[in-house]
């Protein structure tokens, strides 16, 4: 059974757009009528059915508490919503999900005989459902202009259940033809998302999800790449390479060296991007038993430092690992009763090995450390002396090659390592720019929280201090700062310890954290004080103040902080 929903143009056009996230009524629909889908009626002077949702949940509460719990987003000003309630005690809010916006909108009157518009809502049955869908041709996202991909990104990891759940509509009815046991594969892959043992990526669209790529980690240490694809509503304008350069992103944050992937022989275009995109192919089979060979490609990953950029410790242990070729024997080993940062060796064959000592110093560097340095190497029996430091004087610099001691300054480990500096030196720090998902962001204001802890992934957000601010960038559809905290404290620990620690206190609920975390080896806490939301900076507004790069997750000075509370 499904429901022709009258409501006031100004109203739909919200919901259309993603901006209108509750529905406020004076009557709950039937339960027993058991309610599929509820069709948007545009009223007078629009006059079209113009999409369709479906209910996630109804509240049923007073409409005072109702307004406190959902003002926000219910897109309505007080004065009309207690207009709407007056002289009723109760009423309810519908949580919109699964919106479809109509390209093709449709007059009523044009396929029901004797069309009456609903004061209300009315029911459909199913001979009437058919004639809406098929008029309809099939639901697409309206009004969404490619000229805004490169610069307003809406691609976030797929977390909820509920956005999990729309893989089935983007996937099923465009793969399980093409795949056979698509349906049961899909299913799989969806429960290892929940699990935290697959990661998808999305793309959204006012609300509906029009591409998706899936990661499945592999016990020999690779990714598979699974399901790359694009609505074809919405093909052709770069969409698939865009999500597809997050997912990759992805991979090395989680350190992964190869990525392997299959498509169908006869999918040139599938098979023309994954070779621009630095893919190889290593084999040819018939992999679903269906008499179509699908070739096997894999592409090694270059690896690419991707922690905290004000750890120089940690930097020094991603080169000695990924471009020295070295493996770190001990950290902070005492030479001389002088303590040193790292020992490490490298093994040629069976009778010698290289051992080296490192030493780091984030601060311009003189020669006395640099000298100390080369003789602790050889008070210890090594052979290589490295340091590195954010800059080196003359007479270090001097000093070095006179020894044969390498320097390496931030400069080159750009060089090496294609890591850029920071714009934002550590000293000047005072916040971070982080966005949040709307559903979390909705939970932090509903329950009025003020204090609480917020999860992230480490290392990125170490160099955090007590006093320092967080700002809350809300992702699509909302793509609006609204808030912003007093960090209290940080931790970084294994995602078991984290969730012991501050679990009670968080945000996520115990499925959603391991979901998040299951990928992780170490989670960031993020211990917030006195939450307040401000007015909304809309995205527009908010790529004219600061880069939106910065968008993704940033640190931030006084200045930039200044400009957005």
């Amino acid at each position: 059974m499904n429901v022709l929903l009258s409501i006031k143009p100004k109203f739909a056009n919200k919901i259309l757009v993603g901006e209108k996230k509750y529905e406020f009524r004076k009557s709950k629909i039937n339960p027993k009528k058991n309610v599929n889908k509820i069709f948007i009626y545009s009223s007078s002077p629009v006059k079209k059915i113009v999409g369709s949702f479906r209910i996630e949940k109804v509240f049923e509460d007073t409409p005072s508490n109702l307004w406190d719990r959902f003002n926000e987003f219910g897109s309505i000003e007080k004065k009309d919503f207690f207009e709407y309630y007056k002289q009723k005690e109760m009423g309810c809010a519908f949580k919109i999900k699964d919106l479809e916006v109509f390209e093709n909108q449709i007059d009523p009157k044009e396929i029901f005989e004797k069309f009456v518009a609903p004061q209300n809502y009315r029911y459909l049955n199913d001979e009437e459902t058919s004639k809406i869908q098929n008029d309809s041709i099939s639901p697409k996202i309206s009004d969404y202009h490619t000229a805004s991909l490169s610069s307003d990104k809406q691609i976030s990891r797929l977390l909820s259940e509920s956005e999990i759940d729309e893989l089935d509509r983007l996937l099923l009815p465009h793969l399980s033809k093409k795949y056979p046991n698509f349906e049961s594969w899909l299913q799989k892959a969806k429960d290892g998302i929940k699990e935290g043992s697959r990661i998808a990526f999305g793309e959204w669209a006012y609300g509906k999800l029009i591409s998706t790529i899936i990661l499945k980690p592999t016990v020999s240490g690779n990714v598979e790449l699974k399901s790359l694809f694009v609505d074809p509503d919405f093909q052709g304008a770069g969409r698939g390479p865009q999500i597809y350069e997050i997912a990759e992103k992805q991979c090395l944050k989680m350190n992964f060296k190869k990525i392997v992937v299959d498509t169908f022989c006869q999918d040139n275009d599938i098979v023309h991007f994954l070779i621009s995109s630095g893919y190889k192919i290593y084999g040819k089979e018939d992999l679903y038993g269906n008499g179509n060979e699908s070739y096997l490609f894999s592409k090694t990953l270059k690896p690419q430092y991707v922690g905290d950029p004000y750890d120089w410790e940690a930097i020094t242990e991603w080169l000695i690992e990924n471009h020295f070729g070295f493996e770190i024997e001990e950290n902070h080993p005492i030479i001389d009763k002088r303590a040193l940062d790292f020992s490490i060796k490298k093994k040629i064959n069976s009778k010698f090995e290289i051992k080296g000592l490192i030493e780091v110093k984030d601060t311009l560097v003189d020669q006395d450390p640099v000298s100390m340095l080369y003789q602790k190497t050889i008070d210890g029996g090594y052979h290589v002396p490295i340091f590195i430091g954010r800059k080196f004087k003359s007479r270090a610099t001097d000093f070095a090659k006179s020894k044969g001691v390498i320097l390496i300054d931030e400069k080159g480990i750009t060089e090496i390592s294609g890591h850029k500096p920071p714009e934002v030196t550590k000293k000047d720090i005072r916040g971070i720019l982080l966005p949040i998902k709307p559903e979390f962001y909705q939970k932090i204001v509903l329950q009025g929280l003020k204090n609480f802890v917020y999860f992230k992934g480490a290392p990125f957000g170490k160099s955090l201090k007590q006093g320092d601010s967080i700002v809350f960038y809300v992702e699509s559809p909302r793509k609006e700062i609204s808030a912003y905290g007093i960090i209290k404290s940080t931790s970084i620990d294994k995602p078991e310890i984290q969730w012991e620690s501050y679990g009670k206190r968080s945000v996520f609920d115990e499925k959603d954290f391991f979901r998040f975390a299951n990928s992780k080896r170490e989670i960031l806490a993020i211990e917030i004080k006195s939450f307040t939301e401000i007015k909304p900076i809309g995205h527009k507004d908010i790529i004219q103040r600061i880069p939106a790069k910065l968008l993704s997750g940033a640190y931030i000075d006084k200045e930039t902080l200044d400009k957005l509370i």
